[in-house]
């Protein structure tokens, strides 16, 4: 469905209670929901022993599995190299 006739079947009113809606409780993005849901389990069980963590901080990205990944290689590397005396 198209903009024009999104416009033509539902009223502004409507359209801001969907918007509401989605801010509570997002549909579609699965990532979104699942670090939501880990955020509040894992801050809930910190209690105030812990750094809260918020939502988007567990959400993986490209940037961060590159990053790891990278580690993860030289350390890897680093650990044959260690075993095969090189």
């Amino acid at each position: 469905m198209d903009v024009d006739a999104a416009l033509q079947e539902i009223e502004p009113v409507e359209f801001e209670e969907w918007m509401a809606m989605y801010d509570l409780e997002p549909w579609g993005d699965d990532w979104k929901q699942a670090a939501m849901v880990a955020a509040m389990v894992r801050n809930s069980a910190m209690g105030s022993t812990g750094e809260p963590v918020q939502s988007q901080d567990l959400i993986p990205t490209l940037e961060n599995r590159k990053a790891t990944d990278e580690i993860e290689d030289e350390s890897l590397t680093a650990r044959w190299r260690q075993k095969l005396n090189f």
